[in-house]
């Protein structure tokens, strides 16, 4: 019993600290002026078509690095490569 009550009140507080800072960088910062958010951005872009292609079975596990070398031509702002 102690040791779940411990376990939720850690979940609360990384939910909590999580909240806090995301809400520190919407007020604070700038989506677009900084050099690298937009890759970043654009790296989650191309991980979760990446995760969304393999898991539906519309691509194969030996093209991958042909989907990802076709990704940056389409959208060079990835900065996985």
């Amino acid at each position: 019993m102690r040791r779940i009550n411990i376990f939720v009140v850690g979940i609360v507080f990384f939910v909590l600290i999580v909240f806090v800072n995301f809400y520190n960088y919407l007020k604070f910062a700038d989506f677009w002026y900084q050099g690298d958010e937009p890759r970043h951005a654009m790296n989650g872009v191309l991980f979760l078509e990446l995760a969304e292609r393999l898991l539906s079975g519309k691509l194969p596990l030996r093209n991958i690095l042909l989907y990802i070398q076709d990704f940056y031509t389409h959208y060079p702002a990835v900065s996985f490569i």
